[in-house]
């Protein structure tokens, strides 16, 4: 990779941050993050199906945002997007692995495992077309959303600092120039 398209993608990183700032501001707004301070949101309870669809269409987002930084590292930095029946999941997984000579492991396993959840949400989501979602399964999802974000930023932001490093001291790794 080069340093050009590592500076471009580290350009469109803080776009992909202010996606996931304002679904939870939005999740914030209706008193359900940080932490989920009301049972009742707009008049009607959390469980309710029209709640249910709007969080898991929320929900739906962060993942997604999650996915498009990970298409843009993989496409940028790895030079190879996974492809086929199980791209998401490979994509997820590809984000655990170090390349050498290119980058560090993006995500831990922790991050990776509550991400896990998120995207088998995401799927179900996708799939069921406003039929039924499990109200509990949303619950618990946006209740482990501030730990998903917190973990997704950080690991982001290490993979910046150490990008930044190779780049700044093209000795540590003479692959990138």
């Amino acid at each position: 990779m080069n340093k050009d398209k590592y500076l471009l993608l580290k350009g469109k990183l803080p776009e992909e941050l202010d996606h996931f700032s304002y679904i939870e501001k939005k999740l914030e707004e209706l008193g359900l993050y940080p932490e989920i301070k009301t049972s009742v949101v707009k008049g009607l309870s959390v469980n309710d199906e029209i709640v249910s669809t709007y969080l898991g269409s929320l929900l739906h987002a962060y993942y997604d945002h999650a996915e498009k930084v990970f298409k843009l590292i993989a496409k940028n930095i790895d030079g190879c997007v996974p492809d086929g029946e199980s791209w998401h999941k490979e994509l997820l997984d590809q984000m655990t692995i170090a390349i050498p000579e290119k980058r560090p492991a993006l995500l831990r396993k922790e991050t990776q495992q509550l991400l896990e959840d998120l995207r088998g949400f995401r799927h179900v989501y996708r799939n069921v077309y406003g039929d039924y979602l499990d109200p509990i399964r949303i619950e618990n999802l946006v209740k482990k959303l501030p730990m998903i974000a917190r973990y997704l930023k950080e690991d982001l932001h290490n993979l910046i600092q150490t990008m930044d490093l190779l780049y700044a001291n093209p000795m540590i790794n003479p692959g990138v120039q």
